[in-house]
């Protein structure tokens, strides 16, 4: 998925410095939408945010930017493959 870095970097400003709370949580929120290609910048505001509620918020976004990722990663363990799909046919047959 090609992302657009200057509207990672945006965004990422704004949860750091957006002149509302709400402006921050929507930035935040919005990151996370990114994928994984936003976990820096996740990172980032996490550990500069002095305010609880934009912690807590980039921890849930990183939280499910893992739960995403294992979801994926299950996927594509339990699709068959060809090779996979011949081994019980062979069996099968036996």
């Amino acid at each position: 998925m090609l992302v657009d870095q200057d509207r990672l970097r945006q965004l990422k400003e704004d949860a750091k410095w957006a002149s509302s709370v709400e402006g921050q949580i929507r930035a935040v929120r919005k990151l996370g939408t990114f994928g994984e290609a936003a976990l820096p910048s996740l990172e980032e505001v996490l550990q500069v945010s002095v305010r609880e509620d934009i912690k807590q918020c980039c921890i849930e976004a990183i939280k499910k930017l893992g739960m995403d990722s294992k979801a994926q990663t299950a996927k594509l363990k339990k699709a068959p493959t060809a090779r996979k799909g011949r081994r019980k046919a062979k069996a099968s047959a036996r």
